[in-house]
């Protein structure tokens, strides 16, 4: 995978987060096992910075699951303004507003709209996976979200943007909307281990992936636990996309496309930004089609 997540002093709060955090805890939870535990105790660790590195807010969909509380925690997202807007949503497919809470592509849409109007600038798709599986989906999301945002946007394959992107995520402004993209975990079949180290290649690149979301996203609330010294964060708005190994390709492009109907449908654009939710759905500002 020829990851070096060692050699980029812009955004090294994420990278002491895994190599002076989560791979010390790994390792020392690994010390004196035996190899017949090894692969337990080893999910048991990821399992556990999985958990702490997501929020609250879930929903599933067919091939993975999207995590979408980040703005709401961290990022002074008003819950009451993401109901409005898919109450409004709902209304306009004849459907109930709990199904639509209920459809990660109807949310997702939601927030980058909701993005675009709190005066957020660009967008990026961060995805931890190979070109060959995610480009068409990717390409599709660069074109389709900066259509209907007027966010200008960016696709990026992890982890190469760690090199250039993170630097800009991290030390720039606030105004970011990240979509983290990653498998839930790899299989024996595609992964190997670290030379000299009892991890995974992709094991690094989920723990890499987990510390960039909760650094980035959560502006590092909790992460103390593993890391002592790191400086006030801010929070980025953004999402995180977990996806099951087989299909992954096509269940995140299929997502997208229905995340897409859902705002071609809605024709909110970034200069609708004057007024309360309330206000504009009920004075028809908001353009329901």
């Amino acid at each position: 995978m020829g990851v070096n997540f060692a050699d980029e002093p812009g955004v090294w709060v994420s990278k002491d987060t895994v190599l002076k955090g989560f791979i010390p805890y790994l390792e020392g939870e690994l010390k004196g096992c035996d190899i017949a535990e090894q692969a337990q105790i080893k999910a048991q660790v990821l399992k556990s910075i999985k958990d702490a590195a997501s929020s609250e807010y879930q929903v599933s969909f067919n091939g993975g699951t999207l995590d979408y509380g980040y703005a709401l925690n961290y990022g002074g997202l008003d819950e009451m303004e993401l109901k409005v807007l898919l109450r409004g949503m709902a209304k306009t497919k004849g459907i109930t507003y709990k199904q639509a809470k209920q459809d990660a592509s109807a949310i997702y849409a939601a927030l980058l709209l909701l993005a675009a109007r709190h005066g957020k600038e660009y967008a990026d798709l961060l995805v931890y996976g190979s070109g060959k599986q995610f480009k068409e989906a990717g390409d599709f999301w660069a074109e389709n979200v900066r259509k209907y945002t007027q966010l200008d946007t960016t696709f990026v394959l992890e982890p190469d943007g760690q090199h250039w992107k993170h630097q800009e995520i991290q030390d720039g402004p606030l105004t970011a909307f990240e979509t983290f993209v990653g498998i839930k975990e790899y299989t024996s079949e595609q992964d190997i281990l670290v030379p000299g180290k009892s991890y995974t290649f992709g094991e690094l690149v989920i723990m890499q992936r987990l510390a960039n979301i909760w650094t980035l996203l959560k502006a590092g609330k909790g992460l103390d636990l593993h890391i002592k010294g790191l400086p006030e964060l801010g929070a980025q708005w953004g999402v995180s996309i977990k996806l099951k190994n087989e299909g992954a390709g096509e269940n995140l492009n299929r997502f997208l496309e229905s995340t897409v109907e859902w705002m071609e449908q809605l024709g909110i654009n970034k200069f609708d930004n004057g007024g309360s939710v309330e206000e504009k759905e009920s004075s028809g500002s908001i353009n329901f089609k």
